[in-house]
């Protein structure tokens, strides 16, 4: 272990000489009801018990700041808590449904919301699909120049197409398509596989009834031979209210709050579109947390490496937290495991909100009591946490300094390590 270095350091010349040690000495104050390093006998304590003491204060530091991380998503002290956060709803998505909500905005801008959607139509396209033809019989489109019109919406384009002598139906209707899609008139064409075998000209329009569109025969038979003008779904606007009012447009996409907010109309019927606190944001994280923490009380009751007290500490923090949320869903049981009722928690949101939010997240809240205890923790020397940390080395005079404490290697991948 004489090799071990900290940051290009050996841990004796950084316990006695860094800037550290300079500001708050050699001596520590350990977290409130945990008393201080226990001297033992360093001839009795092995390199294999110093990496043990190690990996144990790294798995211990990892629990606590995953625990610390949950509870900063519900403090209110975090510009970005839940408690900020606002989410989009729908009552019945099978009519009007949630799109895209921007969350990145602040409740100014985005206020909270109610509208009532009342869909009688939504805008469809029209659909043709032409005759179902044998792909390797000969064209049904008479050989030469075809000519035809396409009108759609207002404007009405001139088309045509070439078939050549002994050309199939599958080459035909792949020609006929491209003279199609090359006007650029918003109707799509392509050539489909249908029953047994057979294909077919399939045109889809834009949606809205404006978008009509119809087809017809100059010169040739190629609308008649492939069956293109056979509409099997009419063009159609939609049609709804909103609070009361009528709207009517060619598509599906409605635009609310400044664009904040898209709803898509999806179906006849009714439905209610809310923007508000986000409960069930709230929700998850409660449940993230109550995992992280038990996560943490299962690690101090598995390591015998850390001092009792810890443990001790952190149950009473787990007591008293399952006390005071009680009324909220949160529940403790024999093995100091908690649990949360979420149904109970989402009530209590949906009733009293500003409650459920000092509790969780206020002054003196849940989540501050836990980043105190972690903050504690952090601040001081890895010896403080052990029930026997090395007495002798360079492992001693690096653990009993401050140097040791996680707050204080930002960035370090591991919080302590060896050689």
């Amino acid at each position: 272990m004489s090799d071990a270095i900290y940051f290009g350091v050996d841990p004796a010349t950084w316990y006695t000489s860094s800037l550290l040690d300079a500001a708050f000495g050699t001596s520590f104050s350990s977290p409130a009801g945990i008393t201080g390093p226990t001297a033992t006998d360093s001839s009795a304590q092995t390199y294999t018990d110093v990496n043990a003491q190690l990996s144990a204060l790294n798995g211990f530091y990892q629990q606590a700041y995953d625990v610390s991380a949950q509870a900063g998503q519900l403090a209110t002290g975090n510009p970005d808590s839940v408690f900020y956060q606002q989410a989009a709803t729908s009552s019945n998505p099978g009519a009007a449904a949630i799109d895209y909500f921007d969350t990145n905005n602040s409740t100014g801008q985005v206020p909270n919301s109610t509208f009532n959607f009342d869909v009688t139509q939504i805008a469809q396209a029209q659909t043709n699909m032409g005759a179902a033809l044998d792909p390797n019989a000969a064209a049904a489109i008479n050989p030469g120049d075809n000519q035809f019109t396409l009108t759609a919406g207002s404007d009405t384009y001139n088309l045509a197409v070439t078939v050549n002598p002994g050309d199939t139906n599958q080459t035909a209707l792949e020609s006929l398509a491209q003279a199609i899609n090359d006007a650029n008139s918003g109707v799509q064409a392509s050539v489909v596989s249908g029953a047994n075998g057979a294909i077919q000209l399939q045109l889809q329009g834009q949606t809205g009834s404006s978008n009509a569109f119809s087809l017809s025969d100059t010169s040739g038979n190629a609308v008649a031979g492939s069956g293109a003008a056979n509409t099997t779904q009419t063009a159609a606007s939609a049609s709804y209210t909103m609070n009361g009012a009528a709207y009517t447009q060619d598509n599906n996409a409605v635009f609310l709050l400044n664009g904040h907010l898209q709803v898509d109309l999806t179906g006849p019927g009714q439905s209610t579109v809310t923007v508000g606190p986000d409960t069930q944001g709230v929700v998850n994280a409660a449940s993230s947390l109550i995992d992280a923490m038990n996560g943490l009380t299962s690690y101090l009751t598995s390591d015998q490496l850390l001092k009792s007290d810890l443990a001790s500490q952190w149950n009473g923090l787990v007591a008293d937290a399952a006390s005071s949320l009680s009324q909220y869903g949160v529940s403790l049981d024999a093995n100091s495991q908690l649990s949360l009722d979420t149904t109970a928690l989402t009530s209590a949101l949906q009733s009293n909100p500003f409650a459920v939010q000092e509790a969780l997240g206020g002054i003196n809240s849940l989540a501050t009591n836990l980043q105190s205890f972690v903050n504690a923790i952090t601040s001081s020397p890895g010896a403080s946490l052990l029930e026997s940390p090395p007495s002798s080395g360079y492992e001693a005079a690096y653990l009993r300094s401050f140097s040791s404490a996680p707050s204080f290697r930002i960035g370090s991948s591991t919080f302590f390590r060896s050689a």
